[in-house]
């Protein structure tokens, strides 16, 4: 579970940043692509520029909605799991004792989904923008994330997280069990083996 939700995390964050990828002419993409020195200090974006796509990107929001997304699903993911776990082992937890482990496991969950703040990765990711777009490019984000079309694929993207989490995370656990199914095999094959002769 614990790999599944740090997954979550990541496919999360990366989906945010999805609107600024997706919205790229192949032409800006080809060019940064082809750029190959840094840019002069002159001509990267301000911190201004980035601060005023960001605020048109709603990233604020995107992260917010995006990390209360996922610990939503994070919950309802460890609670399937622990009914799961108990069906399996024949330990029945009383409802007292499933509301004390879902209350104890809810609020660490809720710390680790916040360890970083939204602010700490905006502060971040600004500086990486820096680094990798002339003022240019960012004019040019902006005007398209202003524009009806950009407002509106911004506006789709919780929606579309909804939608997606828990398509991709039902993946991952079949995918992540048959994987586990064969470490197991792999696992008692190797001890076998690697018992001593005679024993």
């Amino acid at each position: 579970m614990r790999k599944s939700c740090q997954f979550a995390v990541v496919l999360g964050l990366a989906s945010m940043l999805a609107p600024w990828i997706v919205a790229q002419e192949p032409a800006a993409a080809s060019t940064a692509e082809a750029r190959t020195t840094a840019i002069a200090p002159e001509d990267q974006a301000t911190k201004v520029q980035i601060g005023n796509l960001f605020e048109v990107m709603h990233l604020r929001q995107q992260f917010e909605s995006t990390l209360d997304t996922m610990t939503a699903f994070a919950r309802q993911q460890m609670d399937a799991q622990m009914k799961e776990a108990s069906a399996k082992t024949g330990a029945q937890l009383t409802p007292e004792q499933q509301e004390a482990v879902r209350k104890v496991t809810g609020k660490f969950m809720e710390k680790a989904m916040h360890i970083v703040t939204v602010d700490d990765m905006i502060d971040d990711m600004t500086a990486i923008y820096q680094r990798h777009f002339t003022k240019a490019d960012i004019a040019a984000a902006t005007d398209f994330y202003s524009s009806p079309a950009g407002q509106h694929m911004l506006a789709e993207q919780p929606a579309i997280m909804k939608e997606y989490m828990p398509v991709v995370m039902k993946r991952v656990n079949e995918r992540m069990q048959s994987l586990f199914d064969e470490m197991k095999s792999d696992m008692e094959e190797a001890l076998q083996e690697a018992k001593p002769a005679g024993k």
